[in-house]
């Protein structure tokens, strides 16, 4: 699994990236492009996910919360 960040400067704060460079793989901030959501994937999954959800005609009301 690899860390995505949003280009937020609190989430590269020294304190942050001091943690995040022991313990976890990430995207660092000298590639992760600037409010250009054309150029971030993730932004893309979020609308495959929401058309895998619904295809079929189902609706929020007809999800179980169990």
């Amino acid at each position: 699994m690899i860390f995505w960040p949003y280009s937020k400067p609190a989430h590269y704060s020294i304190l942050n990236t001091t943690w995040i460079n022991e313990n976890v793989n990430y995207v660092t901030n000298d590639i992760n492009p600037p409010n250009v959501s054309q150029a971030r994937p993730i932004e893309n999954f979020w609308g495959c996910l929401s058309e895998k959800v619904y295809e079929g005609g189902v609706g929020k009301s007809q999800l179980s919360n169990s």
